[in-house]
């Protein structure tokens, strides 16, 4: 900023190129503008740029759960949208630009429905997924009538299934038969509940197998 003199600017206030003139208390000033130069490809926007990206192409690996997992959603919210925005704390990006999904973080269900305490059990042929949950008495979003799911990750081929197992109040286990050719090893399982009327989501959670 500099204070000048001058009878022809003593009443002009304007901008020639990098710099503005303007009069305050009788004084005329000039001051410089200070352009800021942004980097769109910091490291920091990079690593952004791919986890984003990728939590955009888990979108279609998971799919087939997103329409059921998330119903109680925001109005501006697809289903493909709240699915990458709940899951950029899964995907984690290297300062060598190496991108992670930890799987066992992804959300595929949000929701205030209460999720009874679930296990999975795996059959010796590995080809078989048995689910068990427990018993509960009627209480604040659970209902009877909840239908609960299983959505099953084969992680190194990427392809997922979704399966409705039984309802709350069903005490017998269920039992589902995996794709052909999925490695059980290589399984991440997520469960939640749904009421019946399909408006309304548990929270999901990642089992291990027992």
């Amino acid at each position: 900023m500099a204070i000048f003199t001058s009878t022809a600017f003593s009443k002009l206030s304007k901008s020639f190129g990098n710099l503005t003139t303007c009069r305050t208390k009788g004084t005329n000033i000039v001051k410089e503008k200070v352009t800021q130069v942004f980097n769109p490809r910091t490291l920091a926007q990079r690593k952004q740029r791919l986890r984003m990206k990728k939590a955009v192409e888990l979108c279609s690996v998971y799919d087939s759960v997103l329409g059921i997992g998330f119903p109680s959603r925001p109005v501006n919210y697809t289903p493909d949208n709240l699915f990458v925005k709940l899951n950029q704390q899964a995907i984690d990006v290297s300062d060598t630009l190496e991108v992670t999904v930890d799987y066992d973080r992804v959300v595929v269900s949000a929701g205030n429905r209460r999720l009874p305490g679930m296990q999975v059990s795996v059959n010796e042929a590995g080809s078989q997924l048995t689910f068990t949950h427990e018993a509960e008495e009627f209480m604040r979003h659970a209902a009877d009538d909840d239908c609960l799911y299983a959505a099953v990750l084969e992680t190194t081929m990427q392809r997922l299934k979704l399966f409705a197992l039984n309802e709350r109040k069903d005490t017998e286990a269920a039992t589902v038969a995996l794709p052909q050719g999925w490695n059980a090893d290589s399984l991440c399982i997520y469960v939640f509940v749904v009421s019946k009327d399909g408006k309304n989501a548990s929270n999901s959670q990642c089992l291990t197998l027992g």
